[in-house]
């Protein structure tokens, strides 16, 4: 078997959803990617069409999943304990409800991969059976969150309990809120049981778990991995980014690395967990983990919450697998390759013993001096993925690497030699790393190309019924062609069956279908051989859509805001593509659910951070004012304000019904540009900090870009720019869509 071949050739669809700001003052714009906890849609999306091929190793591990304790068709709920709380002591000793938790949650995510990969409806309502049977009943652990602990017994294992069921049931809803099959079909789960599950991980589970733990290395990072999960399945940006910096700060002491910590591993930033007799830190002990020599089982567990952690991260845009300030990359694949390597020497199950190499466990605490406890070892594939499938590390390398201790094959001689053949059926270190082999073998096939001429071109997508946004890339062979790219449902071979359409025109400029012909915000001249970024932001449910282009190395461009579908449709599923004249060459289509980040904006300043700028840079975003003559304004700004001379650039719904901008001392415009309330406009900035002017455009729904003012004077000169603040002193206004570019 082998896990490196590219097992899939589908169009990647990656999940983007945008969620509300948590925290408009302190936590930059977050757009949310859905499904996004551990394993993306396009992963997921891999996976089915890899198991639907018949890939040896994908079909071997979503029949060995069908097979385990959690995946039987026949599984019933069999938590939480009587009365809602359970109570769970050192050693599982009280185990009243702590092992029920753990198998319930085991088996809410395999029945929802289940259902994705194969469709079958009977997996869904497994799932959702189980998630709704907890959100209604389950109170929390005793001795946590304000629950008394009885008399008498022990409570102590209720906080890592929290954490690893937080590591398990975000990642099954997940997946059951907004995975669809192959037909496109949802799951079924309610919006009222779906609000009745956030409720319990916010109330019951985050309060416990949100600060992470000092007690030990493996009960830090399985919160901090529960953090990351319920902040993306909530939504909530600033437990998203609490969960990075708790993870920054653990991971230097779980992983040492010689060449940076020297004689001695890094401290630990909460607590002062044991390193169980590891008393020797050099080159020759480089890698070794915190609880190595306590056993492999809990040091994989460390392994695996780090790498779930980094995972979700890498999904929703971060950057903590290769993060500089920790070392994470050099210690994270380091360690794993030590570990696999351990693995690899066993010639017993797991839990048995094998020799330690000289100088590791040498000190009293270790569980055996001089040996190493080795783990079930199901854990790995991930990483793997990550560090050798997407970034090549040549430190994560495949059957050609090094051997020995610190070999850089050892995690893949591992996965095919340990992990691939595994015939477990119930997870090993409640982290429900079981099936990584599943989600984590097939690789996405990357965006593909496809030239198109007089021919028209299908290629269909995860069928969407709300908002949504589809890009893609497209280059036109020439100046003067007419190619159109539309979102159409199912596969079209006529203009009149598009809804959403953009074209390249004859007449040299591009444009989008607006309900009765093709219009444009501007002209937007293209040139033959230059490459263009399309965005159609759609709703369907408004049969309307908004277009941007961005031009190779250039600026990112409104066509149509709210424009009308050309042709009405309950359901967008395919992409269209045809060229009457001249061909065009389109590549890397997404498509995937959205929902703007928004803030409503009254009569208290409201301040939305974005990534510095210095010099010249554009930002665009929508604003729908609460009625005719209110009063609000949209500035930028550095750093977050609560009056109007802390801002640079601005722009004004003002009362006397117009919109204006301020140019250094006042407000004006280059003309009358009347607004009115309930109507979506488009603002884009173009700004220039060293010279602290800016020009500023607005383009109503459906209409025409419009100048408000050009070249027009910072009011409050600023070196830097970095910040969205809003304030309506009359009525209200809602913003959404920043976006902030070069």
């Amino acid at each position: 078997m082998n896990i490196l071949r590219t097992v899939t050739r589908v169009v990647v669809c990656l999940g983007v959803l945008s969620g509300t700001l948590f925290s408009a003052l302190s936590v930059q714009a977050q757009t949310w990617k859905h499904p996004g906890i551990v394993v993306s849609q396009a992963q997921l999306d891999a996976t089915r069409a890899a198991y639907q091929a018949g890939d040896p190793v994908v079909v071997d591990q979503v029949q060995k999943a069908m097979a385990s304790n959690y995946g039987v068709l026949s599984y019933t709920v069999q938590g939480p304990w009587p009365g809602g709380i359970n109570q769970c002591g050192s050693n599982s000793t009280p185990n009243n409800g702590c092992l029920m938790a753990d198998n319930d949650s085991n088996a809410a995510y395999v029945q929802a991969l289940l259902w994705y990969v194969t469709g079958n409806q009977t997996y869904a309502n497994k799932a959702i059976n189980i998630m709704n049977t907890y959100a209604r009943n389950f109170r929390g652990y005793a001795g946590t969150n304000g629950l008394s602990c009885p008399s008498g017994t022990d409570c102590s294992n209720g906080p890592l309990q929290s954490g690893w069921d937080a590591e398990k049931w975000p990642r099954a809803a997940e997946i059951i809120r907004y995975g669809k099959t192959s037909g496109g079909a949802g799951s079924g789960w309610a919006s009222s049981d779906i609000t009745a599950f956030k409720n319990m991980l916010n109330n019951i589970y985050l309060p416990v778990i949100q600060n992470g733990s000092g007690v030990n290395g493996n009960w830090d990072m399985s919160m901090i991995d529960g953090v990351m999960q319920i902040a993306v399945f909530t939504e909530n940006a600033a437990m998203l980014s609490q969960a990075r910096t708790l993870w920054l700060g653990r991971v230097p002491d779980l992983f040492y690395l010689n060449s940076v910590d020297g004689g001695t591993h890094a401290p630990s930033p909460r607590g002062n967990p044991s390193w169980f007799g590891q008393s020797v830190f050099n080159s020759s002990t480089n890698n070794v983990g915190q609880e190595t020599c306590r056993d492999l089982r809990h040091m994989e567990d460390s392994i695996a919450s780090t790498i779930m952690t980094a995972e979700t991260d890498w999904i929703q845009g971060g950057s903590l697998y290769t993060d500089a300030g920790s070392h994470a990359q050099e210690r994270i694949v380091g360690s794993m390759n030590l570990m696999a390597g351990f693995e690899s020497a066993r010639t017993g199950g797991p839990d048995t013993t094998i020799t330690a190499p000289s100088g590791f466990c040498t000190s009293s605490g270790a569980t055996n001096i001089g040996k190493i406890s080795v783990g079930p070892g199901t854990t790995y594939v991930i990483g793997y993925n990550h560090y050798h499938n997407r970034l090549g590390d040549p430190n994560m390398a495949d059957g050609s690497g090094t051997s020995g201790q610190h070999g850089t094959g050892n995690v893949y001689r591992w996965i095919q030699n340990g992990l691939l053949p595994q015939s477990l059926t119930s997870d090993q270190g409640n982290h429900m790393t079981l099936f990584e082999a599943l989600t984590h073998t097939a690789i996405p096939a990357a965006p593909g190309c496809q030239t198109v001429g007089a021919t028209w071109t299908n290629s269909s997508f995860t069928g969407q019924t709300g908002t949504f946004t589809a890009t893609f890339t497209a280059t036109p062979s020439s100046n003067g062609i007419n190619t159109v790219m539309g979102l159409s449902s199912g596969p079209q071979s006529a203009y009149t069956g598009l809804a959403a359409i953009v074209r390249f025109n004859p007449s040299g400029d591009i444009d989008a279908y607006n309900g009765t012909g093709y219009a444009a915000a501007s002209t937007i001249p293209y040139s033959g051989g230059t490459t263009y970024t399309f965005e159609f932001d759609v709703n369907v449910a408004a049969q309307t859509y908004t277009v941007y282009v961005t031009p190779q190395g250039g600026t990112k461009t409104l066509v149509g805001l709210n424009y009308g579908f050309r042709t009405a449709a309950g359901t967008l599923n395919n992409f269209t593509v045809y060229a009457q004249v001249g061909a065009n060459t389109v590549c890397g289509f997404t498509a995937a659910a959205t929902t703007p980040v928004c803030q409503n904006v009254t009569a208290s300043w409201n301040n939305t951070s974005f990534a510095a700028q210095t010099g010249t840079f554009t930002a665009t975003f929508t604003a729908v004012p609460s009625a005719n003559a209110i009063n609000t304004v949209m500035g930028l700004s550095n750093g977050p304000q609560s009056a109007y001379t802390g801002l640079s650039a601005i722009v004004r719904f003002n009362p006397s019904g117009d919109i204006d901008a301020y140019n250094g001392t006042g407000y004006s415009a280059q003309s009358t540009i009347p607004y009115t309330g309930g109507t979506t406009y488009g603002f884009e900035f173009v700004v220039n900090v060293p010279a602290q002017n800016y020009s500023v455009y607005v383009t109503p729904s459906g209409g025409s870009q419009v100048l408000v003012g050009s070249n027009y004077a910072f009011r409050t000169t600023a070196s830097t720019l970095n910040d969205l603040s809003s304030y309506a002193q009359v009525g209200s206004n809602n913003v959404c869509m920043l976006s902030v570019g070069n």
